[in-house]
Order: structure tokens, then sequence, then C-alpha cells
């Protein structure tokens, strides 16, 4: 690791080449503007965005530009026509291809970060389209890269490209609150209510296991009113189907997507975030969680193990119904505990969670790829 800080904002000048548009929904959509707005504290930051789409979070900001209006990167005003480093957030952008051509010429290196894209279950969806697209475009892509920024360790292993140049380094959390604006775990209430809030893929987040770990224990569930709220958008349709076929109606209820306040609000009123992923990148939905105070059940995929082990932030379960319906006992009947969770979720994510030092953090990993100071092999975080 170097000693360079980023005190001179015209040391190093950075590119990120992002598709983002309006969309919510979208983890890239809601963490790439903050990539560009905080390191723009400690470099020379420009953002060009692959989307029509102009982005109202960054329609005030200088150097934000929009492939429709330049196409090629040698187009852009200096001195983002010949950055030091670009950063491409994702990888199957047909764009991409086209501006990373010009780049070899220009000897200007690139990273990737895939945000999820490159692991085995993001693989197998669409497998043959992959397959070829790789084969033809996109392998040539990814190991021309100068490196890989990988989210989290889970999402390393979990890859299917794994290449000896890589680092991982994580997102951060938005409007992380102050210490005395938190709220899980503050009411009393007479219900005891596990949440949810995210994408609504049945498989990838888990929720059979989540359906079955219920119906072990749904007598005890409606006697003690404890329930599963479910906020979130994706194949609505199917979880209901899934609850119907459960029979978990009075104890699973479903609802639309929640966002910025609403969706603060949400969490606040609930007792324990639950998320059983088989597989994540880095679940923006449980960092959400733990800025807020609020204890998680959590699966090994959410990637999320040692941390919340290690910070007693909460409980941590195999994909084992029984299991789960244990510590779903548990975490009811032991209510007393949760607070000491919650404030322990709440100091991890001030500490770890907050965008600035992750941006100053970002900053030295760019430094030490342009200068070839490190190999930047193995965990950075």
């Amino acid at each position: 690791m170097s000693d360079y800080m980023g005190e001179n904002k015209n040391d190093l000048v950075i590119l990120h080449v992002c598709d983002v548009d309006y969309n919510q929904c979208s983890g890239v959509s809601s963490v790439v503007p903050n990539y560009f707005v905080y390191q723009n504290k400690y470099a020379t930051v420009g953002i060009f965005n692959c989307s029509s789409v102009r982005v109202e979070k960054l329609k005030d900001e200088k150097n934000v530009f929009y492939y429709d209006d330049y196409r090629r990167i040698s187009m852009l005003p200096e001195p983002f026509d010949k950055p030091d480093l670009i950063v491409f957030h994702e990888v199957y952008k047909p764009k991409y291809l086209l501006l990373c051509h010009e780049l070899k010429n220009k000897n200007i290196p690139y990273i990737i970060i895939p945000h999820g894209c490159l692991t085995k279950l993001a693989q197998s969806h669409k497998r043959i389209k992959k397959i070829i697209g790789n084969k033809l475009f996109f392998e040539h892509f990814i190991k021309n890269a100068a490196c890989i920024q990988y989210l989290s360790k889970n999402e390393y292993n979990n890859s299917a490209f794994i290449y000896k140049k890589y680092y991982i380094q994580g997102n951060g959390v938005n409007d992380i609150p102050g210490k005395n604006e938190y709220l899980a775990n503050s009411r009393k209430s007479n219900s005891f209510n596990f949440v949810y809030v995210g994408r609504f893929d049945y498989y990838i987040k888990g929720f059979d296991i989540l359906f079955d770990a219920c119906s072990e224990i749904s007598d005890f569930m409606k006697n003690n009113n404890i329930n599963i709220k479910l906020f979130g958008y994706g194949d609505e349709k199917l979880l209901k189907r899934k609850i119907a076929y459960y029979n978990l109606w009075e104890i699973v209820k479903v609802y639309g997507p929640v966002f910025g306040e609403k969706k603060k609000n949400t969490l606040t009123k609930n007792d324990v975030f639950v998320q059983l992923s088989r597989t994540e990148g880095q679940p923006l939905g449980v960092m959400e969680a733990i800025a807020l105070g609020m204890p998680v059940l959590v699966s090994n995929g959410t990637g999320l193990k040692n941390i919340v082990e290690k910070y007693r932030i909460g409980v941590v379960v195999d994909s084992d119904r029984f299991i789960i319906s244990s510590m779903m006992l548990d975490m009811f009947l032991n209510k007393n505990e949760l607070n000491q969770y919650s404030r322990n979720a709440y100091d991890y994510a001030k500490k770890n969670y907050d965008w600035d030092v992750i941006s100053k953090e970002a900053i030295k990993n760019y430094f030490d790829i342009i200068t070839h100071n490190t190999s930047m092999v193995g965990d950075k975080k």
C-alpha cells in the first residue's frame, strides 16, 4: 500500500464508465454515483454514463458525460480524454467493448468492478448466451483489465473468472444516521417482526429456505404474533404462490418496494432483518439495515459471516430449516439481547460503511495500480 492520500486533486485523473439510470431497484444505479461524488474529494474524477438517462443526482455535477454526446473517450474534454485510470462498472455492456478498443493504443489501464455479474450463479443465467458472448467478446475485455475489484471475499470465491490481479473493497451505505437518530429496536410492540427489503428472487435470495423454516414453527409464530414482512420488487406472483403453498398467509406478508426515508422508517419499525441468500456479491440491503442498528439473521451465502459473528451484529445460519427455525425462536425468546446487537451493528457501520472512508481507500488502490506499487493480489480489507 502506498502513502498516497490524495491531497493534490491533480495527482490522479479517474474516469468511471457506467450504465446507470433512475432505477432505484438497481444496486449499481444506486451506488455508482457515490463513487463519483465522494472520490472527487481526493482526485479529479469524471463519470461517463453509457445510458441515455440524465441521472437526477448528477445533473448539477461537473465532469458528468454521456455516451450519446461523445461516443468515444478521446472526444471527452481534457483531462478525461486521457485519464490515468478507467473504472468500468459491470461487464456485459456492448458499448464498453467499443470504448475499450481505443484504450490499448493509448496505453490507458482500466479496472472492472463486476458488481456480482461474474459469479458462477450469475453466469448460469442465460448460460448459452453468456458462453458465446464470453468467448467472442468479453473474456478479452476481462483478461486485459489491470485488476478486478470484487466487492467481497464471497464474490471472489464464487467468481467464474479468477485472475491473479484482483483486490477486494466493498461499497458504502448512504446517509448513515447520527448516534441519536437510529431507531432500531427502540420501540415496544405486541408483535415481533422479521423484515426483508430487496429483490424478490425466489431462489437466489433463499425464500424457499425461509418458508421451509417458518413452516416448522408456523403454529408458534401465529400464537405469539411473530411475522415475516417482505418489501421488494421482482416476481411477486411467484412469491405469493409459494406462500399459499406453504400455508403461511397469516404470518408472511408481501409488500411493494420502499425507498429513501420510507425504507428507513420501514426497517426501524421492525425487529430483525432476515436474508438467507444462497450467494451475494455484497448485500446492500443487509448493509443498510446494519447501518440503522438492526440485528440481522443471515445465511452464510450473504458473505457476512465473519463480520456478523465477530462484531456480534446478529446470527449466521446454515441453509437448514431446523437450524433457522430454532434461531428465529431464539431471537424471539431472547429479545433483550437484540439491543446489544443493535448497538454493535450501528457502531460497525459507522466505522466501515462510510463512503468517505471507502473513497479514500479506493484512491489509494487506484494509485497502486497505476504505479505498479503492488500486485494487488489478496484481500485488501
